[in-house]
């Protein structure tokens, strides 16, 4: 009885954890097509080298610029991943919707009208 009360408190922390992490991350408004920058730094010394990523979302998910680890990613993980590099991330405020022979520029990556197929 005790281990299975035990792995109620820890799941229970585990989730206040979820929930406060949640609570300090932007929401994922962004449409598929929508681009997002960040910077990440892979140590933290503040002389570590910084790199800059792109990520695209597509079918709902997300995938990062870079060669490992390029995604799919959710929204949550790909904040985990950026989380100390959080207040780098920026939006793109123009994307271009590439079908076939065509091209057209969108002047917001969360606009919901528009025939992006």
């Amino acid at each position: 009885m005790s281990s299975e009360i035990e792995r109620i408190n820890a799941e229970i922390r585990r989730l206040e954890e979820r929930k406060r992490f949640l609570q300090h991350i932007p929401r994922d408004d962004f449409l598929d097509g929508a681009v997002v920058t960040f910077k990440k730094r892979f140590s933290e010394d503040r002389f570590a080298k910084v790199y800059l990523y792109a990520a695209i979302k597509a079918d709902g998910m997300w995938y990062t610029s870079g060669p490992k680890r390029n995604g799919p990613w959710s929204w949550e993980d790909l904040m985990r991943w950026i989380r100390g590099d959080l207040h780098t991330l920026r939006a793109c405020t123009e994307t271009v919707a590439l079908t076939g022979r065509w091209a057209r520029h969108e002047n917001s990556a969360t606009r919901s009208e528009g025939n992006y197929g």
